[in-house]
């Protein structure tokens, strides 16, 4: 397939790099080179591996069934669906507060650079939820992909070329630098917090299923089982590579330097932006600050479209109605509901952006065996095509996959009683 073709196929699974590329790769990624140098990349890459195969179940499950996943769901029992539905409802409240206010932080520095003038991160979020809330209630799902899809490739390209002026120019590290410990309270705290949304929660597997079904109502036509594939795997890859791109940049720049990231919104969005303007130069500033908030915004605004949209399809299948009806029935009570919950949550019980953004993430990866257990089990009933389901070796990441999703949790939950 030609460039141009296959960036024309391109559809659910850049906007699953929308939703992913953005607190776990600005913060988290950058965080964990900053703090733990080059130390932690084979952790990224075990994470995207071993939650590659339950993403992917999203894609190949639509593809197959032209259904929705959480419509899978249903078929193990309406008891699934259930469990589905409770998560999510507090997972996303506590994601979308999470994505808005790191993108309010960085638009107030912006906003700040340009006008010397001081926000607040808890307010602007409100009405950054707002805002965000008026554009999905107007927009068009052609338009919010297309948005999505090449602000990634842009992202990517700026990305690349940070991170190859700073590998130029070198790490700086002081004599006098002790290397932290990993392998701690603190160090498995971050562990499980950088793996929480590494590259996303799990549940973004029920939302590329059904980004993809919208994409087939928008288009007219629906991809084949080849063509859907390579979409979720183009997407997936540049996930990984840009997790390990910021984790570079925090390596290059901050590790055994002696600063630390700050736990205040507004510091930490101009110590980000530092990594880039120091490695490209200062000129950038502007540039570069625009485009962290474009990023930042397509996560929030993918979120704000895909929680809404699957705790809407969990509520239809409950009570009743038929896989064919595509309706945006309950999207828009839960959107307002999610905007609504949010904007308290954020406006009364955000005080350290680090700190919140490690609760959350650390709440998404104890979720994970849950999610994981539900794509693992739903192609492998006698309802989905045996021509279709995961080849030998994809099978065994599942199984590692689970183990390392238990086997974390149950360490975490150990360091947190035992260690000190």
């Amino acid at each position: 397939m030609s460039i141009k073709k296959i960036l024309r196929n391109l559809g659910p699974g850049l906007l699953f790099a929308g939703a992913a590329v953005g607190v776990s790769h600005l913060v988290q990624s950058t965080r964990a080179g900053a703090a733990y140098g080059f130390d932690l990349v084979w952790i990224i890459l075990l994470a995207n591996v071993f939650k590659y195969p339950f993403f992917e179940v999203g894609q190949r499950y639509t593809a197959v069934m032209n259904e929705s996943l959480i419509r899978g769901y249903e078929r193990l029992g309406r008891w699934a669906v259930w469990l589905f539905l409770i998560l999510n409802v507090f997972s996303s409240v506590l994601t979308v507060g999470a994505v808005t206010f790191v993108a309010s932080a960085i638009f107030n520095y912006l906003f700040f650079l340009y006008t010397g003038v001081t926000l607040a991160a808890e307010v602007t979020s409100v009405f950054y939820l707002v805002i965000v809330a008026m554009i999905l209630f107007f927009g068009k799902y052609g338009l919010f992909e297309s948005f999505v899809k090449y602000l990634i490739i842009s992202l990517s390209i700026l990305t690349v070329i940070a991170v190859a002026v700073a590998a130029s120019l070198g790490s700086n590290v002081s004599p006098e630098f002790i290397p932290p410990e990993i392998l701690n309270q603190a160090g498995i705290g971050f562990l499980l917090a950088l793996m929480g949304w590494m590259p996303a929660p799990l549940e973004l597997s029920s939302w590329t299923s059904l980004w993809a079904l919208e994409n087939d109502k928008e288009t007219g036509t629906r991809k084949d089982f080849k063509n859907s594939m390579l979409d979720f795997n183009i997407g997936y890859v540049v996930c990984i590579f840009l997790a390990i791109c910021f984790l570079a940049l925090g390596a290059y720049v901050m590790y055994g330097s002696g600063e630390e990231f700050s736990g205040s919104a507004v510091a930490f969005t101009g110590q980000l932006l530092s990594l880039y303007t120091t490695t490209i130069g200062h000129w950038s500033k502007g540039v570069i600050a625009f485009i962290m908030f474009v990023t930042m915004f397509s996560t929030v605004i993918t979120c704000l479209d895909a929680y809404p949209r699957s705790l809407a399809e969990a509520v239809k299948i409950i009570h009743g109605y038929p896989a064919d009806d595509r309706t945006s029935r309950y999207y828009w009570p839960f959107l307002i509901g999610i905007t609504l919950a949010s904007s308290v949550l954020i406006y009364f019980f955000t005080s350290s952006l680090t700190l919140f953004v490690d609760l959350v993430t650390i709440i998404a990866f104890l979720s994970s065996p849950v999610i994981a257990t539900l794509n693992f089990l739903v192609i492998r009933k006698p309802f989905f095509p045996m021509e279709h389901r995961p080849k030998p070796w994809l099978n065994w990441i599942s199984y590692f996959g689970l183990a390392s999703f238990f086997g974390f949790a149950l360490l975490y939950l150990y360091s947190i009683s035992f260690m000190g």
